[in-house]
């Protein structure tokens, strides 16, 4: 029985000490890299409004890639190894800008960064837009919990967050707004990060 409770008291303590330390990461790898993933956001959400499309690194190496075009009656996925002349032949076909593309996937690689893709909601019948970013790091593994992701949210306007800096849904202010799935906290008033084990 005394066995029994100190085993329990010892995971209790081992995911609350995970999950303080997946928080320090978030904010510690999101300061580092500020410049950077701010520069994807950008240069993605400038990019998706003339070739809509979503894209990831699927495997360990970074070096496989996952690339979703979207289109107004169908979505293609296709898959390459990051050397693959037929992914350089794909956005030439699907009129993609090249040079940005390639810097695109080295910036995912230095990042770390697994899935890159626009989310479409509503707020009062209006549509809107945020950058869905999501970056796997050894550092967030345990023996317990692999593959625990990264994920950011970038807005287009200042968010509603509580006093556990979580953020709200803009029509039920007394509950925390989910995006997939994922209870996302915040970083500044336009930027939120969840640790999530799903990618997308």
């Amino acid at each position: 029985m005394k066995q029994s409770i100190h085993l329990i008291i010892v995971f209790v303590l081992f995911f609350a000490t995970s999950c303080s330390y997946s928080k320090k990461f978030s904010k510690e790898f999101y300061a580092e890299n500020k410049v950077m993933l701010h520069k994807v956001k950008e240069d993605f959400r400038s990019h998706y409004e003339s070739r809509p499309f979503a894209i990831g690194i699927r495997d360990r190496y970074f070096e496989q890639i996952e690339l979703l075009i979207i289109t107004d009656s169908i979505r293609y996925i296709y898959g390459f190894n990051v050397s693959d002349p037929k992914l350089i032949d794909t956005l030439r076909k699907y009129h993609f800008d090249i040079g940005y593309m390639e810097s695109l996937i080295n910036d995912m690689q230095d990042l770390h960064c697994t899935w890159l893709s626009n989310l479409t909601y509503y707020e009062n019948f209006n549509k809107k837009n945020l950058v869905f970013l999501s970056i796997r790091h050894r550092r967030l593994e345990s023996s317990i919990k692999k593959n625990k992701y990264f994920t950011l949210a970038f807005f287009e306007s200042p968010q509603p967050f509580d006093e556990k800096g979580r953020l709200l849904d803009k029509a039920d202010k007394k509950k925390p707004r989910r995006i997939n799935g994922a209870i996302f906290y915040r970083i500044d008033d336009r930027v939120a990060f969840a640790i999530s084990n799903n990618f997308r």
